[in-house]
């Protein structure tokens, strides 16, 4: 009982060291979404992080019939972060609180925990929103209509033209040095917080110095999509 107690900490220590790196990587792309959008970013991130924890605590009393311990591992946060920023911006704030509660309830919790689960929960929060919401999903408002972005939809909304939308209609992104700028520095329609190039360059080279033993994982992702 001893030892297996010692190897939960373990894990938890590792899971929580893992997530305190991801949750600085992440506050810095939030900081930028924030730059580029506003306060709505702020609001969508406080649903999705909200959801995230409140949905652990509650399963903990429900499922397992005990006070639920302190979430410690950071896991959760590291989810919401990720859920809150691969929305757009214009999209509904209650799709946040859906990818979480998913990602959370249905992802997570019923393998055990962030490290039993053989998926990412908040990659499948992600896959949940874009199949049943694809409409709100990759409708991207543009970025040159200042600080107020309207739901998609709604009045007030103006659609931009994403770098992947361009791909996929065989179009050229752009040759010009503004154009290729503007792609560097998160200025092209995308999802909330992964549209700047320099915080995700930054992020992967911490993640490098951090974690030099997992670049393959990373490299090898990479590597495809750039194939594809």
């Amino acid at each position: 009982m001893d030892e297996m107690t010692g190897i939960k900490k373990a894990e938890m220590k590792m899971t929580r060291s893992y997530s305190i790196d991801m949750i600085i990587i992440l506050a810095a792309c939030a900081a930028v979404g924030t730059t580029l959008y506003g306060a709505r970013l702020l609001l969508t991130v406080f649903v999705s992080l909200a959801t995230a924890l409140l949905t652990e605590t509650a399963a903990s009393y429900i499922f397992r019939r005990s006070k639920p311990e302190m979430i410690g591992d950071l896991s959760d946060v590291v989810t919401g972060l990720i859920i809150a920023l691969i929305l757009p911006v214009s999209a509904p704030v209650w799709m946040a609180a859906a990818g979480s509660f998913f990602a959370v309830a249905c992802i997570k919790l019923p393998f055990g925990d962030a490290v039993t689960t053989p998926f990412v929960p908040a990659a499948a929060g992600g896959a949940f929103l874009s199949l049943c919401f694809k409409e709100f999903f990759f409708t991207y408002p543009s970025v040159n209509i200042g600080n107020k972005y309207a739901m998609t939809g709604t009045s007030g909304f103006v659609s931009g033209t994403s770098v992947a939308q361009m791909l996929d209609a065989s179009r050229s992104i752009g040759t010009t040095v503004i154009d290729v700028f503007d792609i560097f520095v998160g200025r092209v329609p995308g999802p909330a917080g992964a549209t700047c190039l320099f915080v995700m360059i930054g992020g992967f080279l911490y993640l490098l110095m951090r974690r030099p033993k997992e670049w393959i994982v990373s490299a090898a992702f990479i590597a495809t999509c750039s194939i594809m």
